[in-house]
């Protein structure tokens, strides 16, 4: 799960989404899972000033009698925004073996996913084949974007496929006031994602396949945040229906495997040190 906030994980558990999951309750995780260095590394963030004031306040010593409510129903009509946002990260350390050197952000408001496709350059063709990936994926999924926040630096090209090929409604944000766009949210959450589940990569991974990290990434991010449509659904269960874990098993990030491969299907692996042949090779995981 890429190192999680113990809490956040809680929470996530508690809400049903991960009942297929064998084993896994919120008092195992309370009991075995600690704060890790791994997820300490990506979420570390200074405590807000002035949360424990010294001063007298009356209105904190007020009291009231808590009154006793049951069997109460309450029915709430959602609408749906089609709010869509996408921001580009800055580049990444490492250019990827693809040539992959940024990440582009998608969040979608209604099911509050966080998308993430890897960039090899920010130029506006660039930009668009993933954009246009982005709203295959949401379509068949019944997601149809009505308005779509994006920054100022936007291509033309980007532009008409948006407004004259989508029918979608385009807002970009003003100069120097990014943070309208809710996707600089979604960067900083997925960031801090993805640095602790770097983290905790083999020593010798190799960096430059970290683009293929980031479906797992980003469903295992989807899985510990709830739908806004939905509360009872996470954002990954809302998109692509109950994550089984049994049929789909996950594994560390960047896992260190060794794999047998059968005479019917090998092909002689020469080992440069001792010009031996194999029938073992390793590999990670993604």
């Amino acid at each position: 799960m890429w190192n999680p906030v113990p809490d956040t994980w809680i929470e996530a558990i508690n809400a049903g989404f991960f009942a297929t999951w064998p084993g896994i309750t919120a008092d195992i995780v309370r009991k075995h899972y600690a704060k890790t260095i791994e997820s300490a590394k990506g979420h570390m963030k200074a405590d807000r000033k002035n949360v424990r004031s010294t001063k007298n306040d009356s209105a904190r010593e007020m009291t009231t009698t808590p009154q006793v409510r049951e069997y109460e129903y309450y029915v709430k009509t959602i609408e749906l925004t089609g709010k869509l946002y996408s921001d580009q990260t800055g580049r990444f350390p490492v250019i990827s073996s693809k040539g992959n050197k940024y990440i582009m952000i998608i969040y979608d408001h209604d099911s509050n996913a966080i998308l993430a496709r890897p960039l090899k350059t920010k130029s506006g063709h660039e930009q668009l084949k993933n954009l246009k990936e982005v709203h295959q994926y949401l379509n068949k999924r019944g997601i149809h974007p009505k308005i779509h926040v994006m920054d100022n630096e936007c291509s033309q090209a980007t532009k008409d496929y948006i407004i004259h090929t989508k029918k979608i409604d385009l807002l970009l944000v003003p100069p120097y006031m990014h943070r309208v766009n809710a996707a600089e949210k979604a960067i900083d959450t997925f960031k801090n994602h993805f640095i602790a589940g770097l983290a905790s990569l083999d020593p010798q991974f190799p960096m430059h396949l970290w683009c293929r990290l980031l479906p797992l990434a980003t469903t295992t991010l989807n899985l510990l945040r709830p739908s806004r449509v939905n509360p009872r659904l996470s954002a990954e269960e809302f998109l692509n229906g109950v994550f089984d874990y049994n049929k789909t098993p996950i594994a560390p990030p960047g896992c260190k495997v060794l794999v047998h491969e059968t005479k019917s299907v090998r092909k002689n692996i020469v080992s440069l040190r001792y010009g031996t042949k194999t029938s073992t090779s390793l590999g990670y995981i993604f």
